[in-house]
């Protein structure tokens, strides 16, 4: 793929290639997402949404780089933090991905999801007593903060982790 000769045509490509993605063609997605990111490397947008396609189809080392960009382009959005956690948590490097929760909490106080996988990663970690305290916090938000790509309702493929999972 050439790069985009606009602004107009990068995003109209973005766009199909997130229809790829929303359809459940995974395999194409990725491909364009690849071939923009190649052109676009700095486009958090972009690196979320291919990061995502990965993790959805098992590259999670892929997907755990990508959401590494992201963070490092976008240090306060919550959402690419809590979904670097949840990879990291699945790659069972529950540490780092404890860190990635508090990061996501940072950025977003109220985000229950955030909390509860704190929890978890805490419960694993030991650490009864503020895991308790995370769980407590995550009840107590005012609202879910569901990202709108990643682990949520609208991606079964990446199922919710709770407290009594865990």
């Amino acid at each position: 793929m050439t790069a985009p000769a606009s602004a107009d045509e990068y995003e109209a490509r973005f766009q199909q290639a997130l229809e790829q993605y929303r359809a459940g063609r995974l395999d194409e997605a990725i491909a364009m997402l690849a071939a923009l990111s190649d052109q676009h490397p700095d486009d958090p947008r972009l690196l979320l949404v291919y990061a995502t396609a990965a993790l959805r189809c098992g590259d999670r080392e892929r997907g755990i780089a990508l959401l590494g960009r992201v963070v490092e382009l976008q240090p306060d959005n919550a959402v690419a933090h809590y979904q670097l956690g949840v990879a990291l948590d699945e790659a069972r490097r529950t540490g780092e991905a404890l860190s990635s929760y508090e990061r996501a909490i940072g950025a977003k106080p109220d985000f229950a999801e955030a909390h509860n996988n704190r929890g978890v990663a805490l419960k694993a970690l030991g650490r009864p007593d503020e895991a308790l305290a995370s769980f407590e916090r995550a009840s107590g938000c005012r609202r879910p903060c569901s990202p709108t790509i990643g682990r949520s309702a609208s991606n079964p493929a990446l199922p919710r982790r709770t407290a009594i999972a865990a």
